[in-house]
């Protein structure tokens, strides 16, 4: 017995996005602190000129993105757990 699949993509927004390098200070909810960020995001491949160095968090995609799932060919119903 063959089991068919397919490839479904599904839209997918990351709810911790806010933790990406890229600020400088952050905060943690369940503990209540502000935590900064003192070190460089940078490293030594690339230079700011050539937009190497974005920050993380910047990237529209690192946000919103299609999560692929293979599932049975003609599943009606397929909630991603995410």
């Amino acid at each position: 017995m063959t089991a068919k699949t397919e490839i479904r993509e599904f839209p997918f927004e990351s709810k911790a996005y806010s933790i990406l390098p890229g600020v400088t200070q952050y905060h943690c909810e369940k503990h209540d602190l502000d935590l900064r960020c003192t070190y460089p995001i940078y490293t030594e491949v690339g230079t700011i000129s050539d937009d190497v160095h974005i920050n993380d968090i910047e990237v529209v995609e690192n946000r919103f993105f299609n999560y692929r799932m293979v599932t049975p060919a003609g599943a009606k119903s397929v909630i991603p757990i995410l």
